[in-house]
């Protein structure tokens, strides 16, 4: 499984003291159930940076890195952006619209990270939308750990994305 080969690459942060993650309570305020490998990666890892290049957003008291929070203000970002475009065919739908897109973190090179909200939450792809204003979208059929893990070790090439340096330590800075 790919939190085993994840946790292999990066340990996790030492357990500082959290409270347990009150994931219905998420899901309800949300209204769609998460990935159930998002739900282990955020209770492993809790919001942070992989290789300072992928910043996870988790269920946190830290706004700037609160899934809650975060997916509210990226879809009101997107929605605000999207409003002045003539070509809106070009974008995804943005959640709670039915498959829209559903933040889940960004990376350091300024690219936001999404799941695809179709279907079955553990088969939703992810998609990596650049910078406006001229945003370009690419989607991945990988879990969020899978996506984590084959960047992380240049398995899957995402132009987008910052891979570590090869032969460099692969590190997680908590931000919780």
């Amino acid at each position: 499984m790919s939190i085993e080969r994840l946790m292999e690459l990066v340990p996790p942060p030492q357990r500082i003291q959290r409270l347990p993650i009150n994931w219905d309570r998420i899901e309800s305020t949300l209204g769609i159930a998460l990935p159930v490998d998002y739900k282990q990666l955020a209770e492993l890892y809790g919001p942070g940076v992989f290789a300072d290049s992928i910043v996870l957003y988790a269920p946190t008291s830290k706004e700037e890195f609160d899934l809650l929070t975060q997916t509210r203000r990226e879809s009101e970002f997107f929605r605000s952006m999207i409003e002045g475009e003539d070509d809106k065919g070009r974008y995804y739908p943005l959640y709670p619209d039915r498959g829209g897109i559903l933040s889940w973190g960004y990376t350091t090179g300024a690219c936001k990270l999404f799941w695809l909200t179709n279907g079955s939450s553990d088969g939703w792809p992810i998609v990596v939308a650049s910078e406006f204003p001229d945003v370009d979208f690419y989607e991945y059929a990988y879990t969020t750990t899978d996506f984590i893990v084959d960047i992380l070790t240049h398995t899957l090439d995402c132009d987008l994305i910052a891979p570590p340096e090869p032969g460099t330590s692969i590190r997680f800075n908590s931000l919780a």
